[in-house]
């Protein structure tokens, strides 16, 4: 993964169907996910790399341009939703919500991102 990011181009648009999200602000995201994998001390590489994956390929497949406040919402659910497939005893989503997102975000909006990435 980390070899095909680097052979991506700079002035290419990463999600030629979302606008709104460019390269740019898909490596603030992917950084941010970084701080999260070290503030919860996650050392399998494998959780970021999916939920990286996971949410490339939902915004490449998605039909309507999503907005831009729908970003963290999706990273963080690809997040969990990652830890969940991958990692012996992941957090739980009450986790997730107060110290992951802030309290942004409620349990329904969660469950409702993931049944749509699904």
């Amino acid at each position: 993964m980390i070899t095909l990011e680097a052979k991506e181009t700079l002035e290419e648009e990463y999600f030629a169907n979302q606008p709104t999200i460019g390269r740019h602000l898909r490596l603030k995201v992917i950084d941010w996910l970084f701080e999260i994998m070290t503030k919860f001390k996650i050392t399998e590489r494998a959780v970021m790399f999916q939920a990286i994956s996971m949410m490339d390929k939902f915004y490449a497949h998605s039909k309507t341009i999503m907005p831009l406040h729908d970003l963290q919402l999706t990273a963080v659910t690809c997040f969990f939703m990652s830890a969940k497939n991958i990692m012996i005893n992941p957090f739980n989503l009450q986790t997730v919500l107060e110290s992951m997102c802030y309290n942004k975000f409620t349990h329904s909006q969660v469950i409702d991102k993931e049944c749509e990435i699904r």
